[in-house]
């Protein structure tokens, strides 16, 4: 803008000045092409390549002009075409406008030794000129580029790219001052100080780097995202949208991060005003439920460390107490099979007393499963067979039920180290658990899939569901809602992932109950 103003006024001044000297060869012409030169100055960013025409309406003007003064028009084009990073480029132009302006200004002056002097400093003062504009300008724009580094690193995690804590408190108080709606979310990765100390803090900085890159994709519209403070991120975004909206995004943050980062993260989040009527409050309401959530986490795994210890009691006792009984037991069937043979006067009882031996007999036996070592049959074996296997031997009695088994496996051999009779063991009964569930004709849905360095099997039926109230105790010993269940199927499910190295949980609805079963991949096909 400078630059034009500066070029209409010299413009106008020439144009004058060369009327009022009668200087001027034709002063209409003159005024043509001063109205010309303006025009094309006003409309340069309208019009493509207008700076050739410009060089040549200005070479005609200052020819029409008869003034040296013409010179001043030159330097101001020149700065006009001036490119920080192609000074190679300026200076020629440069060269050739000084050389343009020469050979102009010769044709109306005198030809002497002082007029050819002049030309050659006019052609190296262009020359300086141009060259001490770029190292100003390159000094300039250096300074600035040392002035946002500063200011950058000053504001930013130098890990993640992030805010930082300061900067974020201060771009958030200013962000609640447009009294719109936001959303607040922060997020703690709870797994990765313990990677830190298994693993290494190179580790753990890689996660902080991939969960900030997670975070920029899930929250491409965020207003602000920060690395709160060691483990913990934070996200500000506009919330103009339902809450129902912003759980969706909520889901799918926790759903993305074990598959991509393997570790498991808390969160809380609040909305300003709904729920904080300033930064303080905001802050102080998310920070609890954050807590809230990490309080929840780790009373779930306690109390699976608890079942665990529970298990390991039990077996214990299973070991002295089942052998105990079993013996005997067996002296007494084997004495009521002679009884039968020999016509003993015991056969009104024989049917009720056999048949409840035998159940104390099953009883017994399920419950030795937790008196038993740790399986150590250990193959690495494919989890695709295995499946399978469990399939080709639950075909039968689902067509039986009136059922059907549908599943969905990885293109890729899913390897765990396993005992292949336990796990086989394992899918039976949840998948018979499954029948049992479903009344009506239904669907038990089977599929295996890998997430980061685990194998995951889902069983799911199409039954009614567990009741919410039993959900807490339904891997409990001796727990059943069944007539005649010994409460004792789903208590070695659990062992035997235990066994192997994983865990077992399951979701329940009205619509149907999910058990997930997870174990550590291995790579490689045998042992």
């Amino acid at each position: 803008m400078i630059l034009r103003i500066a070029f209409g006024f010299f413009v106008v001044f020439i144009l004058i000045s060369s009327v009022l000297m009668q200087k001027t060869v034709s002063v209409n012409l003159l005024i043509l092409l001063g109205s010309c030169l303006l025009l094309s100055i006003l409309f340069e960013n309208r019009i493509p390549r207008i700076r050739v025409l410009q060089i040549a309406l200005l070479g005609i003007f200052h020819w029409v002009s008869h003034l040296n003064w013409c010179i001043d028009l030159y330097l101001l084009l020149t700065a006009k075409t001036y490119q920080t990073r192609k000074v190679g480029r300026t200076v020629a132009v440069s060269v050739f406008l000084a050389l343009l302006y020469s050979s102009i200004r010769l044709s109306y002056s005198e030809h002497t030794l002082y007029t050819f002097l002049v030309t050659l400093f006019d052609l190296l003062g262009f020359v300086i000129i141009v060259l001490m504009v770029h190292y100003f300008q390159t000094a300039k724009r250096e300074k600035q580029l040392l002035q946002q580094e500063n200011t950058h690193l000053a504001t930013h995690d130098l890990l993640t790219e992030l805010l930082n804590f300061q900067e974020f408190h201060k771009q958030l108080q200013q962000l609640l001052k447009r009294k719109k709606r936001v959303a607040l979310l922060l997020i703690d990765c709870i797994d990765l100080k313990s990677m830190n100390n298994e693993q290494g803090f190179e580790s753990g900085d890689r996660i902080l780097k991939k969960t900030a890159e997670v975070l920029q994709q899930i929250f491409h519209d965020a207003r602000l995202l920060a690395r709160y403070g060691g483990d913990k991120f934070a996200v500000a975004l506009y919330a103009e949208d339902t809450s129902n909206q912003i759980q969706n995004r909520i889901e799918l943050l926790v759903n993305e991060f074990p598959k991509k980062l393997q570790i498991e993260i808390t969160y809380g989040y609040a909305v300003y005003p709904d729920e904080g009527e300033s930064k303080d409050e905001l802050l102080l309401l998310t920070e609890e439920r954050l807590f809230t959530m990490k309080r929840e986490i780790w009373l779930r795994r306690e109390e699976h460390m608890l079942r665990s210890e529970k298990l390991r009691l039990i077996g214990e006792l299973a070991a002295g107490m089942a052998h105990e009984i079993r013996n005997p037991l067996t002296t007494v069937r084997g004495f009521l099979q002679i009884a039968k043979e020999k016509n003993y006067n015991i056969e009104p009882w024989y049917e009720v007393i056999m048949g409840e031996i035998t159940r104390i007999s099953e009883l017994t036996g399920e419950f030795l499963q937790f008196s038993k070592p740790h399986v150590s049959n250990f193959k690495v074996q494919p989890l695709q067979e295995c499946i399978q296997r469990v399939i080709d031997l639950m075909k039968s009695e689902a067509v039986l039920l009136g059922h059907q088994i549908e599943h969905e496996f990885e293109l890729d051999p899913i390897y765990i180290l396993m005992d292949r009779d336990k796990i086989v063991q394992l899918l039976i009964n949840l998948i018979k658990n499954a029948f049992e569930a479903m009344e009506e004709n239904g669907v038990v849905f089977i599929r295996l899939y890998r997430v980061g360095s685990l194998g995951t099997i889902e069983i799911q039926d199409t039954g009614p569901g567990i009741p919410q109230e039993h959900l807490d105790q339904i891997f409990h010993p001796f727990f059943t809602t069944k007539k005649t269940g010994t409460g004792l199927g789903l208590s070695i499910c659990h062992k035997i992932v235990q066994d192997h190295g994983g865990t077992i949980d399951l979701e329940s609805s009205p619509k149907g109950t999910t058990f997930r079963v997870t174990c550590p991949a291995v790579h490689g096909s045998g042992m």
